[in-house]
């Protein structure tokens, strides 16, 4: 999720962990500035147990990022708090990432309408089409929302 500055001082919202992926997740914001994120950055697992010590985090300069490493995260829908104090202009983004479960075989399949390996994106009389195909084992997986960051 992407949260734009100068409108609310405090970014919140959710995101649900499950069986598809195991219990090591990482909690990321990505910032133009380290000044753009304030002190208080909250996590509240789906049991209620508040995570926001502090020490708990961790950065990295160089990619512009804080994180939060989450071992054996409980399955189920996560609340997050961050400060934002970025600009009208800029803006902090939120990322939850997890490796995918051992013992769940998750599939995705992507591909285009392009019947070549050359996609001109800006041909706006031939517009390509991205599928996406999700699968649970030999399951197909119905009303997943795929989310495709195409450069």
């Amino acid at each position: 999720n992407i949260y734009l500055g100068g409108y609310t001082s405090m970014s919140k919202g959710s995101f649900k962990l499950d069986d598809s992926v195991s219990q090591e997740a990482r909690f990321a914001v990505y910032y133009y500035e380290v000044s753009h994120v304030g002190n208080t950055i909250q996590l509240t697992s789906p049991s209620g147990k508040i995570m926001s010590d502090i020490t708990m985090q961790g950065e990295d300069g160089d990619a512009s990022i804080i994180f939060v490493n989450i071992p054996s995260a409980e399955r189920g829908v996560w609340q997050y708090k961050v400060e934002n104090r970025a600009d009208s202009h800029q803006s902090i983004q939120i990322q939850v990432t997890a490796s995918k479960s051992k013992t769940r075989e998750m599939n995705l399949k992507i591909w285009t309408s392009s019947s070549t390996a050359f996609i001109n994106a800006s041909d706006l009389v031939h517009p390509n089409i991205v599928y996406a195909e999700l699968k649970d084992s030999s399951l197909p997986v119905l009303n997943a929302r795929v989310v495709a960051k195409l450069e």
